[in-house]
């Protein structure tokens, strides 16, 4: 009797340290998981000023960008340097939809990171732009970004056909 009063006695102290042992693992998860989500929100921030960065500090840069936003003619050069810069914007949406799909962040940050890329979707320039990208991106993010627009540019006859 002893030695079944013992073995059972040790078979709840095992089971009471495996239960431990797993509460302690869900613990360090969620850390872990809290961690991987400040660092992509932070990653993705630094990148997101260093585009503030680019125009806030090259006039050049940030003339341009205003006359792509009027409409205004554009030479051939001009062109294809607010290519480069709003393309560049555009990927770095996408990797912020990627984060955004395994839950690294959050709707109203994903919101943010798109503000911009609106602004250019608006525009005939940015929807060549997209029109080039939309079959290497993300299908999610062509996804988001299209529902979005049509949401928020109800009579833009570009989005309801897409």
């Amino acid at each position: 009797m002893n030695m079944n009063k013992l073995n059972a006695w040790l078979a709840i102290v095992a089971n009471m340290g495996v239960l431990f042992g797993l509460i302690v693992l869900v613990v360090e998860l969620n850390q872990n998981t809290e961690v991987a989500q400040v660092t992509s929100w932070q990653d993705l921030t630094m990148q997101l000023i260093h585009f503030d960065e680019i125009r806030a500090t090259n006039s050049e840069l940030a003339e341009l960008e205003l006359k792509m936003l009027k409409g205004e003619d554009l030479s051939e050069l001009e062109h294809a340097q607010i290519l480069s810069y709003v393309r560049m914007y555009f990927m770095l949406a996408n990797t912020a939809y990627s984060q955004y799909d395994k839950n690294l962040i959050n709707d109203n940050q994903m919101a943010g990171m798109t503000v911009p890329m609106r602004t250019y979707l608006r525009l005939e320039f940015g929807k060549q732009i997209w029109n080039g990208l939309r079959g290497i991106i993300n299908p999610g993010f062509v996804e988001y970004v299209e529902k979005s627009m049509r949401e928020r540019e109800p009579d833009d006859t570009y989005w309801s056909q897409i």
